[in-house]
């Protein structure tokens, strides 16, 4: 690589990740990464269905451009093959366009508990006892 020009850059990694494992994994973490993001949507800006319909769009978009222009932006950097391009592009951009039908997933469901356990990502959906609701009186409190 030092022959060919590259600049070899020692960085201080602090995470580890496994190698990809496979289009059903591929097709899986995209429909999570949606949910996830309209789960964030919902948290931290509104649970109105219009917004989040409207957020999932503009998401979409978004994150399509960017792809295509950090793909075609940096080939010549990373030194890709123009042929390759165009797969690049159409890797990352079904990436998104599964992201974006994942944010009108409701919930998790991996194929099978194996699945779920070799992702560690989706954790079981728990069935919380919420309390009942108590009418207090002005006399309960002095």
């Amino acid at each position: 690589m030092l022959r060919e020009g590259h600049e070899i850059v020692n960085v201080d990694a602090r995470a580890f990740h496994y190698s990809p494992r496979g289009w059903r994994f591929f097709y899986w973490r995209a429909l999570v990464t949606g949910r996830d993001a309209d789960r964030k949507f919902v948290a931290l800006h509104a649970p109105n269905r219009t917004r989040r319909i409207i957020k999932s769009f503009t998401r979409w978009g978004t994150m399509s451009w960017r792809t295509t222009r950090r793909v075609t932006g940096h080939a010549p950097q990373t030194g890709m093959p123009l042929w390759q391009i165009p797969f690049s592009l159409i890797v990352g951009l079904a990436f998104y366009s599964l992201a974006f039908l994942g944010h009108f997933q409701p919930r998790c469901r991996p194929r099978s508990r194996r699945d779920r356990d070799r992702a560690g990502l989706c954790r079981p959906q728990l069935k919380m006892n919420r309390p009942q609701s108590v009418a207090f009186k002005p006399h309960d409190f002095e």
